[in-house]
């Protein structure tokens, strides 16, 4: 056999991709299209080859490609069954790489054809229920398309050892999608040789995760329900998905493999009242002749109704009007249904799932900074936010009179716009850039790195807002892998994949002082 390189090449027999429906037309599956997706990002050279067909039906088929992937990331290649060698060819020369590095994707392969690739060097991977992933005479099976992703990761694992990083990823399809698209998730591997491959969390994991040296996980995206305790506590009563747990069991069965993050490092940013408690410790940040860094005075409630209710938010310092909030912090459509109270009957008919955390409502000229912490960089980004609170009471709907409270889905829209068109489409209000000149980089620095250390996370992501007359810094929210789109991805993106090899690393040192 010839001596193989990293997988640089992949070529797609065009019979795994479409499938006839019952009308008879053919077309490419949900499931497919995610494939081809994965592949057109991956840094990798990707052709599909068509049998012998009709002109007419190779350019329909050739649309539907077309649609689904960028135009540039295909390379189209019909076979000429009488000139297989030329066919090859001239897909070899379209992707200008060593044949030893590509690899064939079929079920079933002319015979010619079959025996020019193995002549000149290519693996076959054919696609069948009998799949053995071992290579014989650079021929190997899998058992379905998904698959692939994880086999190219074992070959690149066996041809560079050590010397490249395979890491899988655990994620929602929209969030992997945005990724993919900056190009954040790459097959081939990287400069600083970082290869990525994506976990179906719906096929077994033995084989997928054979190779692997890191798994990046997004536990939070498969909540499929939570169990509060006695003391409302979530930790350790938060339900995943059957993939997610079984996932969960197997990297506690296999500690070789490094994890960013975590679970038991996640867990406490899906409660608010967690995420509060570990605020409160920002007074340690604070710097003399600065502003002042803080978290929302809050208090956490079971019900509504409590008589005590309005003698306990006195004591707690959380006067009106307030924000409220589900306690849980993320992983079902309710975590971000919110309200704001400006009079304490605004209390009484609050549909909101309980229990709850009320925190004070920050005066912000409605301006928000979104930080990014990722590995040891940190960005951030200006977003426009919710009004403060009279401007909001002001433009409430319908109502001349400061309304008891006002619910909203913050993950929909904010509770009412500026009371201006510009506002409305989306635009920053006038003040924003000279607010952004209010704000104290070094001591949002230094609030980055206490809370780091705090949470011991690699990638996460808090939001500030600057309050009106005091200019206190305060943070109001913190949660777990935020996707930092907003920064450039010149930027970001070395940031990510520094910040997975720096974890990797860290996390082997920490193994290897232990043994010692």
């Amino acid at each position: 056999m010839e001596k193989r390189g990293a997988v640089q090449g992949v070529l797609l027999d065009a019979s795994l991709l479409f499938s006839e429906p019952p009308c008879g037309r053919e077309q490419i599956t949900p499931e497919v299209e995610r494939f081809l997706y994965r592949f057109c990002f991956s840094n990798l050279r990707i052709g599909v080859l068509f049998s012998t067909i009709r002109a007419e039906f190779l350019a329909e088929k050739e649309s539907l490609l077309r649609a689904v992937a960028p135009w540039h990331a295909l390379h189209i290649q019909q076979l000429d069954c009488s000139h297989t060698g030329h066919t090859l060819t001239e897909v070899t020369s379209a992707f200008n790489v060593p044949a030893e590095s590509c690899i064939f994707i079929t079920d079933q392969c002319n015979e010619d054809f079959r025996i020019e690739l193995l002549c000149q060097g290519w693996l076959i991977c054919f696609v069948s229920d009998s799949a053995n992933s071992n290579i014989r005479g650079n021929e190997l099976s899998i058992k379905e398309l998904d698959d692939l992703p994880s086999q190219i990761a074992k070959l690149n694992k066996e041809v560079l050892h050590d010397k490249v990083l395979i890491i899988g990823y655990a994620m929602k399809w929209s969030r992997e999608k945005d990724f993919l698209r900056r190009h954040a998730f790459p097959f081939h591997p990287t400069d600083s040789w970082l290869s990525f491959f994506p976990i179906n969390l719906e096929l077994p994991l033995q084989q997928q995760l054979a190779s692997v040296d890191l798994v990046l996980q997004k536990p939070t995206d498969e909540i499929i329900g939570i169990i509060p305790d006695d003391s409302g506590k979530f930790m350790g009563h938060i339900r995943f998905s059957e993939g997610m747990e079984q996932l969960s069991r197997y990297l506690q069965e296999h500690p070789h493999i490094y994890v960013v993050d975590p679970l038991e490092r996640i867990l406490p940013l899906l409660d608010r009242d967690a995420i509060q408690a570990i605020l409160q410790g920002l007074s340690e940040v604070t710097v003399p002749g600065h502003p002042r860094v803080r978290s929302p005075h809050f208090l956490k409630v079971s019900k509504f109704d409590d008589p005590g209710l309005l003698d306990a938010l006195d004591s707690a310092k959380v006067a009106l009007p307030t924000i409220v909030k589900p306690q849980l912090a993320c992983g079902i459509f309710d975590a971000h249904t919110m309200a704001v109270v400006f009079r304490n009957e605004g209390y009484n008919d609050l549909d909101l799932p309980l229990p709850c955390v009320i925190q004070e409502y920050i005066n912000h000229s409605s301006i928000q900074y979104k930080f990014y912490v990722v590995g040891g960089e940190i960005f951030y980004s200006v977003r426009k936010s919710t009004p403060n609170a009279v401007m909001l009471a002001n433009q409430a709907k319908y109502s001349r009179e400061l309304p008891p409270a006002i619910t909203f889905h913050s993950l929909k829209s904010l509770p009412l716009h500026f009371g201006s068109d510009n506002a409305a489409s989306g635009d920053f209000p006038p003040c924003a850039i000279d607010r952004e000149k209010e704000l104290d980089l070094g001591l949002i620095h230094n609030s980055a790195m206490w809370l780091r250390e705090k949470l011991n996370l690699t990638i996460f992501g808090f939001d500030v807002v600057v309050q009106d007359v005091t200019h206190d810094h305060v943070i109001v929210d913190v949660n777990y892998f935020s996707s930092f789109k907003e920064i450039q991805d010149d930027k970001a993106i070395p940031a990510f994949w520094k910040a997975l090899q720096t974890a990797a690393s860290m996390q082997h040192e920490a193994r290897y002082a232990t043994r010692s």
